[in-house]
């Protein structure tokens, strides 16, 4: 039996060293970021989670406001007191069903007689049923939703008031919703996810920061697809309706390929140096070799992909250390591609909610220990929800952006906006007083209408804003409510 050369032994080595690597040092790489990657994975489903159930609680914010502006409008009122066939019939049309997306009106007095009562099937407006009529009214004052043969609907009740203080409330005003096949496939386009509605006989425990009792949880992070539920209790029944939401782990499927890379790097790294060993066993080159691995060693056991081979010469090593560089250099542009991915929002390129409000809590510690001055602006847009309607969503996003664009004209280069979600931004004023955050503002009032004048766009851009100073407020949230309710206070005036 013939011996076998060393030039073969080495080559059998190489062989089975690379199977050995390519195996150990994927899932090596594998278990580093693994856990990581969970960690962002989570970070990006929690606020896509929270802009879902802000989205889902802003439907039943919205025809809570429609109601209450109708129930506090004097002219209701006082048809509890003198009925007036001539107001109902201009003011409950076909149009106004439409046009806030209604399907049932229920007016009744203190007594529950029914006053008026309507229900648009989408060509003609005809009584609603005495057995619905009456479900109605066993939860006057209420809102959440009910459970009925014609699917979930969004149920909204108030007490008729007027502008005169001394008049107790009375009677209640009824808008009712359904949230039919048609209505959840406008949902599931608004939300840009597919979800699956189904009902489930279980309590629904609503935790305390729940609107609604809307609660909404994760599962199966793990894999290529994760599941956010949504369950919504019903006002009339112990089930609850649950709303399964599929979403793809990005994250995870582009560490997928960022493995993949990584394994090949090291397959090819192994390659290059037998067939460098192949070619010569001269101790310079063996030299050169043992530094190069020494090299990727140490940025693999530092985990640092900012490092970089240093070489010398043209050679096979050479290139072998330029193209090392050059994985190195696609690794680390992904790794920041992830990064951004997690801390700007795509669509304005803004703060996102998490990175941005992590960076105000730090500004607002600072300010409470009085060591910068701080001032926010919560910015609301106006009439996005009818842009939508008329136009398209697509027409919607440019909205939002070109607004996020004027806010970053004016924004100085100490400050920075946040995209609290949907329509909503906040200015973070550093270094900045109130009558200084006022100025910023007329600034960006400015900027508006100096773009509304030369846009050739079908829409305006309209915001509302709301300022708020640092003074001695003990929490976040309070100056960010602070802000947010002087917005919403000029934007009623407005109206």
């Amino acid at each position: 039996m013939g011996i076998m050369k060393l030039k073969n032994k080495l080559r059998v080595l190489i062989i089975i060293s690379t199977i050995f690597f390519v195996i150990v040092g994927g899932s090596l790489t594998n278990y580093i970021n693994h856990g990581k990657n969970l960690q962002v994975e989570e970070v990006l489903f929690q606020e896509n989670m929270e802009e879902t159930l802000r989205k889902l609680n802003n439907e039943l914010k919205d025809l809570e406001t429609i109601v209450i502006d109708w129930a506090e409008w004097d002219a209701m009122y006082n048809l509890l007191d003198q009925f007036d066939q001539e107001f109902i019939n201009e003011n409950f049309v076909d149009d106004v069903y439409e046009l806030f997306n209604i399907d049932y009106v229920i007016l009744a007095n203190d007594e529950d007689e029914v006053l008026y009562s309507g229900y648009y099937n989408g060509e003609t407006i005809t009584e609603v049923s005495e057995n619905r009529m009456l479900e109605f009214l066993l939860f006057q004052g209420e809102s959440g939703m009910l459970k009925s043969d014609e699917g979930p609907m969004m149920f909204i009740s108030k007490p008729l008031n007027n502008s005169e203080s001394s008049n107790i409330p009375k009677g209640s005003l009824t808008f009712v919703r359904k949230m039919d096949e048609s209505y959840q496939k406008q949902l599931q386009y608004d939300l840009n996810v597919e979800f699956e509605v189904y009902f489930d006989e279980k309590t629904i425990v609503a935790t305390q920061e729940s609107e609604h009792g809307i609660v909404a949880s994760l599962a199966h992070l793990e894999g290529q697809y994760s599941t956010m539920r949504i369950e919504v209790p019903f006002l009339n029944s112990e089930d609850g309706m649950i709303m399964d939401f599929q979403l793809e782990n990005r994250v995870q499927n582009l560490a997928h390929e960022y493995n993949v890379i990584n394994v090949t790097m090291i397959t090819v790294i192994i390659l290059l140096i037998g067939v460098v060993l192949d070619l010569s066993l001269k101790y310079a080159i063996v030299d050169r070799v043992v530094d190069l691995n020494k090299q990727i060693k140490k940025i693999k056991f530092l985990e640092n992909t900012s490092e970089r081979i240093e070489y010398d010469g043209e050679d096979e090593i050479a290139e072998l250390s330029g193209s090392i560089n050059e994985m190195l250099e696609q690794i680390e542009s992904m790794h920041e591609k992830v990064l951004l991915y997690a801390n700007f929002d795509e669509m304005t390129g803004t703060h996102s909610r998490k990175k941005g409000f992590m960076m105000l809590q730090e500004d607002f510690s600072s300010a409470s220990s009085g060591a910068l001055t701080l001032s926010l602006v919560y910015i609301d847009m106006d009439n996005l929800k009818t842009i939508n309607d008329m136009y398209g969503h697509a027409m919607g996003d440019s909205l939002i952006a070109d607004a996020a664009m004027l806010m970053k004209n004016v924004i100085p280069k100490n400050s920075y906006i946040i995209r609290v979600g949907g329509d909503e931004f906040l200015m973070v004023l550093r270094e900045k007083n109130y009558q200084e955050a006022q100025l910023i503002v007329q600034s960006l009032k400015k900027q508006i209408i100096d773009f509304n004048d030369v846009s050739q766009k079908v829409y305006k851009v309209s915001l509302s804003s709301g300022i708020a100073s640092y003074s001695d407020e003990k929490h976040l949230k309070e100056l960010i409510e602070k802000a947010d309710s002087e917005m919403y206070a000029l934007k009623n005036e407005r109206k």
